[in-house]
């Protein structure tokens, strides 16, 4: 039985430490997938594309109070610049932008149709930036899912491997037992454990039921009589 208990020990271990090292993966990959840095928020795009439509829209229809149109575009400038930072995106474009002279601005329509430009220019590099966080992200969140079905693929795998190495060193040998000594109780004394193609540590085991019943009564074919009397005795 010391076989059959450690095989049954490894086997419960191991699964135990797949199970684990499964779990562990699990965490880290959906955790990945909800925190992906490469993520641009909902907030931050929309932010981002309503700033830049409010910086064009000052440029198309400029207030003829100076004062109210440099408030709208100093806070439309402000905020492009923090979403900006928000979304990761290269500042480039936007430098030039942020050292306009806005008074000079607003009273050149030249360098209001060339700002214009800038803004169009800033904005079409934003969406390549933004569908390839997309995809980037995409990728990520396929590839965990991937994964994850990976993960469990394996765990349903070695579980069924686990649960066959049980079913063939544990639980076959040990039917084979109970039937024997069930047969041998019953009258049947040439009755000796044996299963085919079983590995040999177990089969060792059960060659010593099989010494321990020969050493009780002899193997031998028992006739009716015999039979009978040996179960008076018992």
């Amino acid at each position: 039985m010391f076989v059959f208990e450690r095989r049954f020990h490894r086997g419960m271990l191991s699964l135990l430490i797949i199970q684990v090292i499964l779990s562990f993966f699990t965490v880290y990959l959906l955790e990945r997938m909800a925190n992906d840095e490469t993520r641009i928020p909902i907030d931050v795009d929309l932010g981002l594309r309503r700033s830049l439509n409010a910086l064009t829209v000052s440029l198309q229809n400029p207030d003829p109070d100076f004062a109210t149109w440099n408030l709208a575009w100093s806070q439309a400038l402000t905020e492009t610049g923090h979403q900006l930072q928000n979304a990761k995106h290269p500042v480039t474009l936007f430098l030039p932008l942020s050292k306009l002279d806005s008074r000079t601005l607003h009273q050149d329509a030249a360098l209001r149709a060339e700002t214009e430009k800038t803004i169009l220019a800033l904005a079409q590099s934003y969406e390549t930036h933004w569908a390839q966080t997309l995809k980037t992200f995409r990728l990520t969140a396929v590839g965990g899912a991937w994964s994850v079905t990976l993960l469990s693929l394996i765990g349903f795998v070695s579980l069924a491997y686990i649960h066959s190495q049980i079913r063939r060193f544990l639980l076959f040998p040990l039917r084979e037992i109970c039937q024997c000594l069930l047969d041998w109780k019953r009258g049947n004394r040439l009755r000796r454990c044996s299963v085919s193609g079983i590995d040999p540590k177990v089969q060792r085991s059960m060659d010593v039921i099989n010494r321990v019943l020969d050493e009780y009564r002899p193997l031998k074919v028992m006739n009716p009589i015999e039979r009978r009397h040996d179960e008076d005795d018992r």
